[in-house]
């Protein structure tokens, strides 16, 4: 798919964490293509502010690759507050960080919710975690990812492309 301005455009889903962020890319041409995807993790000996800082910079590299080629949208997945509130706090911080560099980079982002990610691949908002991997893996026979943050970052990041494609 190509743009206004003639770049074709390319989907980045983010499955941010404190201890391991997923990420995903796919292209979209005359179809999805699966380009890379992979784990963000920084030094757990880190303090919270530098691992917000590691994750970032790690982001900063991955996108000045892509943003001089390709129109960028990024899916982020929203967290839950849970029973775990410092985690929730730690990644409000990671995703604060994340939304300075996007609009440092100019590229569009968009929060989805868990339900919503499980919705569009599944059909169900409920689903489980391995019914997700299950239909990535049909889509994706050479996808095999390292962690389920890398499955979540892909599902995210196709989510994120069907809802871009619905609204053109």
């Amino acid at each position: 798919m190509t743009d206004l301005v003639g770049k074709p455009h390319l989907f980045l889903g983010i499955d941010p964490g404190s201890k391991l962020t997923g990420y995903a890319i796919v292209e979209h041409g005359a179809n999805f293509r699966l380009m890379k995807h992979g784990t963000i993790a920084p030094p757990s000996s880190l303090t919270l502010s530098r691992r917000v800082y590691f994750i970032y910079e790690q982001f900063r590299l991955l996108l000045a690759q892509y943003t001089h080629a390709y129109q960028v949208t990024i899916g982020l997945e929203t967290p839950f507050l849970g029973a775990f509130p410092a985690a929730f706090a730690a990644l409000s911080n990671i995703r604060g960080a994340l939304f300075v560099l996007f609009e440092q980079t100019g590229v569009r982002c968009e929060d989805l919710s868990p339900s919503e990610v499980k919705r569009a691949i599944c059909g169900s908002g409920g689903g489980a975690k391995w019914s997700v991997e299950i239909v990535l893996k049909r889509l994706f026979p050479q996808f095999s990812p390292a962690s389920s943050d890398e499955a979540d970052a892909l599902a995210i990041a196709l989510c994120v492309a069907w809802k871009h494609n619905a609204q053109r």
